[in-house]
């Protein structure tokens, strides 16, 4: 039997739950002025490592650990964003996790293309 890929686990679930939390970033930014917002990135780049780290299924994908450390890094940033250390914009962590997601689904693909040649 074959069972459907969690939303988590495909490549566009990652990028669209990313593209909504960096709009809801934004949006509290822009309507109290501050940058609050970053705890939503922060706590979504979190919650998508935890993710990966307890499912079982995607502990065994190459791809999914791959993102899952974009997301560290990505949390990474952006805590060093909020204390000032390290602020490019509230965007550029979550290209780092987009960037990080698209790059491990693409050696994932090239990876089976490999094994069934």
């Amino acid at each position: 039997m074959d069972v459907a890929t969690p939303f988590l686990e495909t490549l566009w679930g990652p990028n669209l739950l990313a593209a909504i939390a960096a709009d809801i970033n934004f949006w509290i930014y822009a309507s109290i002025g501050t940058n609050e917002g970053d705890a939503v990135g922060i706590a979504f780049f979190i919650l998508f490592a935890a993710y990966v780290f307890v499912r079982p299924r995607a502990r065994r994908q190459p791809a999914m650990i791959v993102s899952a450390l974009g997301a560290i890094a990505a949390a990474v940033w952006m805590s060093l964003r909020e204390k000032g250390t390290l602020d490019y914009g509230y965007l550029p962590p979550y290209v780092l996790f987009v960037v990080m997601v698209l790059a491990s689904r693409a050696f994932a693909r090239l990876r089976r293309r490999e094994k069934r040649t």
